[in-house]
């Protein structure tokens, strides 16, 4: 399934903090890290890319760092 150019950027920060950190980023660093200023903006598009099988969501939402695992469908796409 297609992805937008922004939810490409999304994809590209979650594995770069990821790699880098050892943990996944919260909503507010993914914002801070893509000059967003809307958490609103950036939970709509960690929405979508699960929708569209590209996020794995790992523990609980109301948590406030949320665990993202790359699909293996963004694997495969992201050459990662």
């Amino acid at each position: 399934m297609a992805i937008t150019r922004r939810q490409k950027e999304v994809l590209d920060f979650l594995s770069n903090f990821t790699q880098k950190n050892g943990y996944s980023p919260s909503y507010e660093e993914i914002a801070h890290g893509l000059g967003l200023t809307s958490l609103a903006t950036v939970h709509k598009h960690v929405t979508n890319l699960q929708n569209k099988g590209m996020l794995q969501s790992r523990g609980e939402e109301k948590v406030k760092r949320c665990f993202y695992s790359l699909s293996a469908a963004a694997i495969e796409q992201e050459g990662v």
